[in-house]
């Protein structure tokens, strides 16, 4: 069990939550007909939130062409990249489609192609969102990692013109319409319209809104109903760690307030975790799933006000998982009509 104080610029704006991290105990109960999809062995898999009706979505991951990022809309489609391509999915495996995703830009104006390191398809399955990555050092400009993302039709490739697109990262969606994307400093959390072409993102809120001294605030999760709000605060550097765990309520619904909504309010903050990753919230709001080194923990009952912070508490329920995704739909796998994409059928 880990515990810790934090110092914040208002002494009132966080509650320390216990970040009790039960490595190896059982899988927590739950009554919801709802999914986790995520890697595991470079490969698909879907599974119920404890950890029950385990399922091998794909078969051909290898280590050196793994499925990245995988997602879910709500009737349970999933998006995933694999090399240079977006695969929309079916629960069993089969391909409904593929896409290369054109190039985008970079804040240095170069263009940016390559393998979707992250990809997020909409909740009613229409659109999905994809980033590139790259370190580049153009003529005239620093050197330095270089994100951008950019949106497509979920069955058809789409010219990155037909949507609104950004120099950001980690996006994933708040709504069916809009965006939450990182920005490092003075940009942590920002929305995108994604049908307002031409239009930069809206700045949200940051990390020094909250805490005193700042550090970084990333990965930004807000729950399918708007009302919540988790993000990573801090980063594994050198011998130490400071990353932690944080949760908001919303102010303002962000899926539908105009732009920029208010901050949602400060509500818990976990102890350190080293190697902490990909907060997403369940379908009811209530749940949470993220990473840490040894696979995906996931939190049934995350405290919804300030007196409770310290009753927080997750499981670990898939070791040597990573890259999860959270959505309404049950597991629930159709015999397959097609061959696996590996060759053979399932």
């Amino acid at each position: 069990m880990l515990r810790s104080t934090f110092s914040t610029a208002n002494a009132n704006a966080w509650r320390s939550a216990a970040a009790v991290l039960l490595i190896g105990a059982a899988a927590p109960a739950t009554a919801a007909a709802d999914s986790l999809v995520f890697v595991k062995d470079h490969n698909v898999f879907l599974a119920a939130p404890d950890g029950s009706k385990l399922t091998a979505v794909t078969t051909d991951g290898t280590a050196d062409s793994p499925y990245r990022s995988p997602s879910q809309s709500d009737d349970g489609t999933i998006a995933a990249s694999k090399d240079r391509l977006i695969l929309r999915l079916r629960q069993n495996g089969e391909v409904i489609n593929t896409i290369d995703p054109p190039e985008l830009r970079t804040s240095a104006s170069t263009p940016i192609d390559g393998v979707p390191v992250a990809v997020a398809i909409s909740p009613d399955g229409t659109k999905i969102a994809y980033q590139y990555a790259t370190y580049n050092c153009p003529i005239g400009v620093s050197c330095m990692g270089r994100s951008a993302t950019g949106v497509t039709w979920a069955d058809r490739p789409t010219p990155a013109t037909a949507f609104a697109t950004t120099y950001f990262n980690h996006p994933r969606w708040v709504g069916n319409n809009r965006l939450v994307v990182g920005g490092g400093y003075l940009s942590h959390a920002n929305l995108v319209d994604v049908n307002a072409v031409g239009v930069a993102p809206t700045h949200w809120f940051d990390d020094q809104d909250y805490f005193s001294p700042s550090s970084d605030l990333g990965q930004t999760s807000v729950s399918r109903d708007g009302s919540r709000v988790a993000s990573i605060h801090g980063y594994d550097g050198g011998t130490e760690s400071n990353k932690r765990l944080v949760w908001f309520k919303s102010t303002a619904d962000p899926r539908t307030a105009p732009l920029p909504p208010s901050n949602p309010e400060a509500l818990c903050v976990t102890s350190v975790v080293p190697g902490l990753e990909d907060p997403v919230w369940s379908p009811s709001g209530d749940g949470l799933a993220f990473v840490i080194p040894e696979g995906i923990q996931v939190a049934t009952s995350v405290p919804r006000d300030e007196d409770s912070c310290a009753a927080f508490s997750s499981t670990l329920v898939f070791p040597g998982a990573s890259e999860p995704d959270w959505g309404p739909a049950d597991v629930n796998p159709q015999p397959r009509t097609q061959p696996t994409p590996g060759g053979g059928t399932g």
